[in-house]
């Protein structure tokens, strides 16, 4: 997968590492999805649902497309 090859060459690339997490969620892979998700908190301490809503609420204006990311953030474990 390009992700992984871009966060082997990237560890800490947050965009590559948020599209990670919401892709292992959605397909059920939960232990690669807890391993990204505590890599994005060793970088980003403060990362959670509200500041990822607010970020995306202006680059995402498409509602559906948006949920699709909040709801694979929420099933990796991020809180509000």
């Amino acid at each position: 997968m390009w992700l992984d090859r871009c966060l082997r060459a990237l560890p800490s690339y947050f965009p590559a590492m948020r599209l990670k997490i919401v892709i292992c969620a959605h397909q059920g892979q939960m232990r690669e999805s807890d391993k990204c998700v505590a890599r994005l908190l060793s970088i980003a301490p403060d990362a959670n649902l509200g500041n990822m809503r607010l970020h995306f609420e202006a680059s995402i204006r498409d509602p559906a497309c948006r949920e699709r990311f909040l709801s694979g953030w929420r099933k990796a474990g991020l809180t509000e």
